[in-house]
């Protein structure tokens, strides 16, 4: 096992996440999650701890069943098994494992990219300060070409903290935005 044969699995089904969960004792009210994750059918359960094991143990791997969804009708939904690592300083060890590699997929890259520079901005704090924070959800927000229904949003994290008015003019929030674009002028 080598990084390029890790690298294949990081584009064929991992995932770079940042996450915003509601928090009280935060003065944004969220505090943003970074999260590494690798998922695979569960009868794949030894490639996944080969992955851990090529990763130095780090990580935890979670078992998750399907039950449920069989149950409303996906008769086809399989149980799978997952390697997810949470801590910053194990997702260095990641971003250092990867920063140099070639991605076959541009967009992959580019969600490493944004991952990586999220990470460096947790570690460095800069999350606790708003430029950082809002840094953070405008990083995310490129991430992921395929927007999902429970996700918060640029626009709606960034609305939390301010008005939208500046960023427009300064035009510094992703075209995407349906929210900013549409707000009415103060």
């Amino acid at each position: 096992m080598d990084t390029q044969w890790f690298l294949g699995f990081v584009e064929g089904e991992g995932c770079f996440n940042i996450s915003f969960m509601r928090h009280k004792s935060n003065k944004f009210g969220y505090q943003p999650r970074a999260m590494f994750i690798i998922k695979l059918t569960q009868s794949e359960k030894e490639v996944i701890e080969k992955i851990r094991d090529f990763l130095g143990g780090i990580g935890n791997i979670y078992l998750e069943s399907s039950e449920s969804t069989r149950r409303i009708g996906l008769k086809n939904a399989r149980d799978c098994v997952s390697i997810r690592v949470t801590k910053l300083e194990e997702l260095e060890r990641i971003i250092k494992l990867l920063k140099d590699e070639t991605f076959v997929s541009k967009q992959k890259r580019r969600d490493f990219e944004n991952w990586a520079r999220c990470i460096q901005l947790l570690k460095d704090k800069k999350h606790l300060e708003k430029e950082g924070f809002i840094e953070i959800a405008r990083l995310r927000e490129n991430m992921h070409t395929r927007k999902q229904v429970n996700k918060k949003g640029f626009c709606e994290i960034r609305n939390h903290i301010d008005r939208c008015e500046v960023y427009i003019k300064e035009q510094i929030i992703p075209k995407s935005c349906n929210i900013c674009y549409t707000c009415p002028p103060s």
